[in-house]
């Protein structure tokens, strides 16, 4: 499965939390990235009929009501904190190691001063 963009997973994370969220409440970006994630089978847009009489011509359209997250979409959720956590994890700990290696570098001079003075070396 592809990569989706910061602002998408943020999207299908909060779908995800309210699911089912309405569609009402999406602002106009948000409602383009959801016909992507539903392009990408991440998340169910539910439908409602709506049926209006204008100059006695019945005119029928379908309003999205209601979004939902599907199984792949919360298997996509559930691998992206994995990775997520797996890239975050090593990453500290390499930092810690460098900022413990340059404090040593640094100091290393004043605990070699300090024991040569303690032990008369």
């Amino acid at each position: 499965m592809d990569h989706l963009p910061k602002k998408d997973i943020k999207l299908l994370r909060t779908i995800s939390r309210k699911s089912p969220m309405t569609y009402s409440e999406l602002t106009e970006n948000q409602s383009d990235a959801c016909k992507y994630l539903k392009k990408m089978g991440l998340i169910e847009i539910s439908s409602r009929v709506m049926r209006k009489e204008i100059n006695s011509t019945v005119v029928i359209s379908e309003q999205p009501s209601s979004i939902s997250i599907t199984k792949a979409g919360e298997i996509y959720l559930s691998n992206w904190k994995t990775d997520r956590i797996r890239f975050l994890v090593p990453t500290a700990i390499s930092i810690v190691a460098v900022i413990v290696s340059l404090l040593s570098i640094i100091l290393s001079p004043i605990f070699n001063d300090f024991f040569s003075r303690f032990y008369g070396f």
